[in-house]
């Protein structure tokens, strides 16, 4: 019986599921390929290590956040299968008093609600102007300032931070085009050595998700393009609808200032919308250059 040698990179401490999201899909394969046999051997790696284990070969596949993946992978290398992490959406933790269905984010005007970095607080004011956003670094000093009552709510990114009781709380979710976290880490890539034809070829099928392949493109192509900014953030969501419609929202954050743009753009193709975004959002920068 073959052994697949599987190493995957963990994001945002989240390596117990992607482990199981492995497991999953080697099952489903397993499922679709009767009569076929192979000992799936999986363990944890270092994002510093991950290319030298492939090269070493002392693992066939890697599994890594598609948003580390940069142009640095050496040309022995291949990415070959892109899925989605099906992470929970990012939601608000609050309490009672400050809950209001008649509200933006259903906040009520003043609400202390603690973010873990400016960008996050330019948009949650956006989304609300009117609380008071508390910018605290560490994720466990905002989970202490909060049950100690210091802060009426906190945001907790792809809800990975809960309090330890969630009686009498209002937990708000967030929509993933209102909130948008950072580019490419819902998403998750396959990579080989360009020799194992095999793996690659077996895996594919069950773990490739042909729909993430455009829009990641997308994300990454105007991601990229604005990567030197100075002190700016620029983020950005691709999504294809039912009918095949491509959609995507673009917001650029100044990290000192938090200025707050976004950009939305709808079209029937992809032909072209990067390029497009990227053009409105240039015209941005050059017109606010004393912001920059």
């Amino acid at each position: 019986m073959p052994e697949l040698k599987i190493g995957f990179v963990p994001n945002d401490n989240n390596a117990n599921y992607i482990k199981e999201l492995l497991v999953k899909k080697l099952n489903q394969w397993k499922l679709s390929s009767p009569g076929m046999e192979i000992n799936a051997a999986l363990s944890e790696v270092n994002n510093q290590d991950w290319v030298h284990n492939l090269l070493s070969e002392e693992k066939d596949v890697i599994c890594v956040p598609f948003s580390v993946i940069d142009n640095s992978i050496p040309h022995e290398l291949k990415t070959f299968a892109l899925f989605s992490m099906e992470k929970n959406p990012s939601c608000i933790y609050c309490s009672l008093p400050v809950f209001d269905q008649t509200e933006d984010l259903r906040l009520k005007k003043g609400s202390r609600i603690g973010v873990n970095n400016p960008v996050q607080a330019a948009q949650i004011k956006h989304l609300n102007p009117d609380v008071d956003c508390k910018v605290i670094p560490e994720k466990n000093d905002l989970l202490l300032k909060f049950e100690s009552g210091e802060l009426d709510a906190f945001l907790s990114e792809s809800n990975t931070l809960k309090p330890n009781n969630t009686m009498d709380l209002q937990i708000i979710p967030l929509h993933p085009d209102e909130f948008i976290e950072n580019t490419g880490s819902d998403k998750l890539v396959l990579i080989a050595h360009r020799e194992s034809e095999k793996w690659m070829k077996m895996l594919y099928p069950v773990f490739h998700e042909k729909i993430l392949t455009v829009c990641s493109n997308v994300e990454r192509t105007i991601s990229k393009h604005f990567g030197n900014l100075t002190n700016h953030v620029v983020k950005v969501r691709c999504t294809q609808d039912h009918k095949n419609f491509f959609h995507v929202k673009a917001v650029m954050i100044n990290q000192v200032t938090s200025t707050y743009f976004e950009y939305k753009m709808s079209q029937s193709t992809h032909h072209q919308i990067a390029e497009k975004m990227i053009y409105v959002l240039s015209e941005y920068v050059h017109n606010n250059l004393k912001m920059i």
